[in-house]
């Protein structure tokens, strides 16, 4: 009996002392949470990076929507003289420029910060304007890529693309002298760009 109740008493008496000088391994937490903050720096960078590239994306399809409104709608300027006296100006005048295009007075403003503009053209060695050239200012390098990818490759309705003082005609692409991503090069290269659309009529 005295036997069982010192061990008892020992038994209990352990248990205090294991309790008082337990300590957690923080080497193990410590890791466990460095490794937790490099998985959520990666997650935001990215999300970030994604939203970033998809938000170019959608910057891209609204520009071309808006550029290929705007050539459209320029048909409605079109008289005796041709284009002459075409401009931002009397393209709103005939309601032809999309309600998503920013303005300050007579500012049009680009989804890339920069400006839209639109002048009287020659085209195809005509002694009048027959055309319109619509030019962007401030056109990041994705969106110079795209707009001139796709406008080269719109047929006969494009006369040509010019990509700061590159002209790039239409009809060299249509005819299979070369390829529209031949053509663009490195010209969207080395920052922000002007892209002029030219058209055929």
């Amino acid at each position: 009996m005295e036997t069982s109740l010192a061990t008892t008493r020992r038994k209990r008496g352990i248990a205090p002392w294991l309790i008082a000088h337990y300590r957690p391994a923080r080497g193990g937490n410590l890791k466990d949470a460095i490794i937790a903050l490099v998985v959520a720096a990666a997650v935001v960078i990215l999300v970030f990076q994604l939203g970033s590239y998809l938000w170019g994306l959608y910057q891209n399809s609204a520009t071309q929507t808006e550029v290929t409104t705007m050539l459209e709608q320029s048909r409605k300027l079109k008289s005796r003289a041709g284009y002459t006296g075409a401009s931002m100006a009397t393209l709103r005048a005939v309601n032809g420029i999309p309600t998503s295009v920013d303005r300050t007075g007579d500012i049009y403003y680009n989804r890339y910060g920069g400006t839209y503009s639109l002048a009287p053209a020659r085209t195809n060695g005509s002694a009048f304007n027959n055309s319109v050239s619509l030019t962007l200012t401030g056109v990041s390098e994705g969106g110079c890529g795209d707009l001139s990818q796709m406008f080269l490759n719109a047929g006969e309705s494009i006369y040509s693309v010019t990509i700061g003082s590159t002209a790039m005609v239409t009809a060299n692409v249509t005819t299979g002298t070369s390829t529209a991503a031949t053509m663009i090069g490195t010209q969207c290269d080395g920052g922000d760009k002007t892209v002029i659309i030219t058209t055929s009529r």
